[in-house]
């Protein structure tokens, strides 16, 4: 028999902001929130932010640099993320890479293609897990 549980906010009994889900198999846990993208973002060229999540702004540093500012920090400087990049109608390697300056309120990246290049691209995506402060 399916069930329907609908709620507005869930909350962990023994500790309000973690709760824990059975993952695959029956066997094992998994925090909910340690899953959750924290922050994603879809821009064009370095010119439009198109559509994020917990992103305020979007900088165009130079030349394939770019740098998302979030709206809520994450609590270190150790949280993993990743980008992929494309051009319009056309099908190539390309790839985002993070640059040294990333801090827990922003995500600093270069565009680059399979060469090593670093070229301005039509559409960018971001996206970083992570504990927030």
């Amino acid at each position: 028999m399916a069930s329907e549980l609908k709620v507005n906010t869930l909350t962990g009994v023994s500790t309000a902001g973690s709760i824990a889900v059975t993952g695959e198999g029956n066997s094992t846990t998994t925090n909910l929130q340690q899953g959750l993208a924290k922050t994603w973002s879809y821009f064009d060229d370095g010119q439009n932010l198109l559509d994020s999540f917990n992103v305020s702004t979007l900088t165009d540093i130079n030349t394939a640099k770019y740098s998302t500012t979030n709206t809520n920090n994450f609590s270190s400087v150790n949280y993993c993320w990743y980008g992929v990049s494309g051009i319009e109608g056309g099908i190539g390697y390309n790839a985002i890479s993070p640059t040294a300056s990333n801090t827990t309120s922003t995500i600093s990246m270069i565009t680059w293609v399979y060469n090593g290049a670093s070229v301005d691209r039509d559409f960018n995506t971001i996206c970083a897990m992570g504990d927030l402060a």
